[in-house]
């Protein structure tokens, strides 16, 4: 108690904006997430699994860069197709928050993707890709695409 005493109003307001900053780095949702993905991309008939790391690029946590690669068994031959994209959040509801988003092929067959998914409460998401292996709009592929991702 004595050191208590001896601290001023303006040493009080210190402590509590910084017990405050304290509290809200505490409960800040972190900026990246990495997990699994499961789909049927690829043009054998079969699931391929991959790996996604999203990162969070403005404190609303609307918009999202996505990494993700996912190993194709193809009929002639496997490879690994790597995509960047960017996602848009929308609001989330007691079901998830829909999304949807864009990007480009680094690796593997498919030049271009856009999809559309939703998030649900529990880290797990469900979407549908459009992608297509040329720069024509025609022609593409529908893949869905399911998947957990763990905040950290």
């Amino acid at each position: 108690e004595p050191a208590r005493q001896n601290l001023t109003y303006d040493d009080r307001v210190q402590l509590f904006l910084a017990s405050q900053a304290m509290a809200a780095a505490k409960n800040a949702i972190p900026r990246w997430r990495a997990g699994m993905v499961v789909t049927d991309m690829g043009d054998a008939e079969q699931v391929n699994s991959g790996a996604r790391i999203e990162y969070t690029i403005d404190d609303t946590h609307y918009f999202r860069v996505v990494l993700e690669g996912v190993y194709l068994e193809q009929d002639d031959g496997a490879e690994i197709a790597t995509l960047a994209s960017v996602k848009a959040v929308g609001v989330e509801t007691r079901f998830g928050a829909p999304y949807l988003g864009a990007g480009l092929g680094i690796t593997g067959p498919y030049k271009y993707q856009g999809f559309v998914g939703t998030e649900f409460n529990n880290g797990f998401f469900a979407e549908v890709k459009y992608m297509n292996e040329d720069w024509a709009v025609a022609d593409g592929n529908l893949f869905f695409a399911v998947g957990f991702l763990l905040r950290f």
